[in-house]
């Protein structure tokens, strides 16, 4: 009896290592990519991409999961992501926690830099180290229609000065301009991100991210949009009640000349067929100083200091930055932000894409570097002001 008992204990021994090293193996394999619930405006074009891998890598067991609010989801350990894709207030936020890896090494492997617009890195550049790269970057555009305005006898734009003064005398006309933006982002907070760009707030914000209530009063730059926020809605070109929000069938409209003009963003390029119908002006430029335009990102991307599978992470986060993979995107007229890529768009589509070809981290969107905190009420007070209530206490009030 004893020599049976002897045989099966050999057995199960001699097979557990077995057992176990499946068990590491198939863990070394998953990848777990968290994404932010409802705040990433171009998941779509990322989940076709995370489609592509998955065929290309069955070895690897990619699992997308998607928390409300993800910073908590990590410090409370409910999950070990290996991968993010989040909005850049929460890559900074879970950056300011220790908890990304720099990828300077990744970036100079595949040679990104030299494929992808400067704002995809730079956007993701902290404390002198690439932590993450900024996705499918796009910019608020006044698209119009030349044919629309020459019926209205109104004088086609050719610069940021001729489009203000577009917007008053559309305005002076009773005519209401449509727009199209990511759900994120307001009226009130994608007009003011032109004044904020040309004080170039978003580095100075950058700068005192997270520090105390009375750094944040101290910056006069904040003080300065306000005010002149208010002297171009007191001109009547940013007035609120000349604007409202309409859907992706206004593009047609545009291209068919039913309406004369409308503000959306790049992210709209797909939408347009008739590229040579309209033209764009994406950057009001309050100087006579050269200014690129202000730039969003659809997603900050990048890799989770503790996550648990670096090898098939690494092997996830270099098919995410190779230019290839954005092909098909491209073909569908999507602005990918590779150099080579976006040189095919004809038309408008091209001229929104080099809107962005210079952009660097100053331009990137003020609010992305304002604390989430602060957020609902900066949206409010842009809006009051927008509708012809101004105090000059606006940015203290913000942050008390």
């Amino acid at each position: 009896m004893k020599k049976y008992i002897c045989f099966f204990l050999v057995l199960i021994l001699g097979f557990m290592p077995v057992a176990c090293k499946k068990i590491d193996k198939s863990r070394d394999n998953e990848v777990v990519v968290l994404v932010e619930n409802n705040k990433i405006p171009i998941m779509d074009n990322l989940n076709k991409i995370l489609d592509k891998f998955k065929e290309s890598n069955s070895e690897v067991n990619l699992q997308i999961i998607t928390k409300d609010n993800i910073k908590d989801a990590i410090s409370n350990k409910e999950l070990s992501p290996d991968i993010l894709i989040t909005t850049r207030s929460s890559f900074i936020e879970i950056f300011k926690e220790n908890e990304l890896q720099a990828i300077d090494e990744i970036i100079k492997e595949e040679k990104y830099n030299e494929n992808f617009y400067n704002i995809n890195t730079s956007s993701g550049r902290l404390q002198d180290k690439y932590y993450g790269i900024g996705a499918f970057p796009y910019t608020i555009d006044f698209l119009y229609n030349p044919k629309a305005l020459e019926k209205l006898n109104i004088k086609t734009p050719e610069n940021s000065t001729e489009m203000l003064n577009l917007l008053k005398t559309l305005g002076d006309k009773n005519i209401k301009i449509p727009y199209i933006l990511p759900e994120e982002i307001s009226l009130e907070l994608a007009l003011s991100s032109y004044i904020a760009n040309f004080l170039l707030v978003s580095s100075q914000l950058k700068d005192i991210y997270g520090d105390s209530e009375e750094d944040y009063k101290k910056l006069e730059s904040m003080h300065q949009m306000f005010s002149i926020m208010n002297s171009i809605v007191s001109s009547k070109q940013f007035n609120l009640s000349n604007f409202y929000e309409g859907s992706e069938h206004k593009i047609e409209e545009l291209e068919n000349g039913e309406i004369p003009i409308l503000i959306g963003t790049s992210f709209l390029s797909k939408n347009i067929k008739k590229v040579n119908s309209i033209k764009t002006i994406s950057n009001i430029n309050l100087t006579e100083n050269t200014m690129f335009s202000p730039v969003g990102l659809g997603a900050m991307i990048s890799i989770y200091t503790e996550g648990k599978n670096k090898d098939s992470s690494r092997k996830l986060f270099g098919y995410l930055v190779k230019e290839d993979i954005y092909s098909d995107l491209s073909k569908e007229g999507i602005i990918v932000a590779n150099k080579n890529l976006d040189m095919s768009l004809e038309g408008v589509r091209g001229a929104m894409a080099k809107n962005i070809v210079n952009a660097n981290e100053n331009n990137v969107f003020y609010f992305y570097n304002i604390p989430k905190k602060y957020l609902s009420n900066l949206k409010e007070k842009l809006k009051e002001v927008m509708n012809g209530k101004y105090d000059g206490n606006e940015w203290n009030d913000i942050i008390k």
